[in-house]
């Protein structure tokens, strides 16, 4: 995998044919403030900072149109499932994690501490997972 340049996404990238070829969306925060990463499938990656409101929106417009399936709830982590290559369910300090390994070398790790009281949880995570992989 080549180490991908950070793009800025632009307004009006969201066509079809790049929501195809969209591997992982999440959002972390740099100072505070939100940026949501939209990793390809061929290794690119694009960013788009700016308030909660406008990640959020952004995030959910991707989800809606697309067939990513959300992961993790607190970092809004959501992966095409097409790109899965494993699912593996570990155990860490006494909690689950679920392992996603994606195709293009990424690894993404879903542990229990992350999930707040009453949240779906790992299980949730791995059963969705699984739905959309059928």
């Amino acid at each position: 995998m080549r180490n991908p340049a950070r793009q800025p996404y632009l307004p009006g990238m969201a066509t079809k044919e790049f929501i195809e070829q969209i591997s992982a969306v999440f959002i972390f925060t740099v100072n505070y403030s939100p940026v949501l990463e939209v990793r390809m499938r061929n290794g690119d990656v694009f960013e788009e900072a700016g308030s909660w409101d406008h990640v959020s929106t952004v995030h959910k417009d991707l989800l809606r149109c697309s067939s990513l399936v959300l992961i993790l709830p607190r970092t809004r982590l959501a992966v095409n499932p097409a790109d899965i290559e494993s699912l593996t369910l570990e155990l860490a300090g006494g909690l689950p994690v679920l392992v996603v390994a994606m195709a293009a070398d990424a690894r993404y790790r879903v542990r229990a501490d992350y999930e707040p009281e009453g949240a779906k949880g790992v299980y949730h995570s791995m059963g969705a997972l699984l739905e959309a992989l059928q």
